[in-house]
């Protein structure tokens, strides 16, 4: 989410919460520019939203996968087998 979608949110619910979750985003971030800065996996290990965080990010940016797009559509049934896979081994 941008500046601009939580400041909507805040026409929704309290700006205290929205406040909460932007901030809790931000942590997210930093940890997934830390690893994009260094090239290298983290001392600690990520927890489960960081990680989908990250994995659904990459997915977003993955063309096959635009709004609108119907080309080559094993590629997402793929990403959603990858990720069912990387759950189970998570837990």
């Amino acid at each position: 989410m941008n500046p601009e979608s939580f400041a909507a949110g805040e026409r929704r619910v309290s700006p205290a919460y929205v406040r909460q979750g932007c901030e809790a985003r931000r942590a997210h971030e930093h940890l997934i520019r830390l690893l994009l800065e260094q090239g290298k996996c983290p001392e600690d290990g990520w927890d489960e939203s960081t990680l989908e965080l990250f994995l659904h990010e990459l997915a977003v940016m993955d063309s096959n996968n635009f709004l609108g797009s119907s080309t080559e559509l094993d590629d997402p049934v793929i990403f959603l087998l990858c990720n069912q896979k990387l759950q189970a081994l998570a837990s």
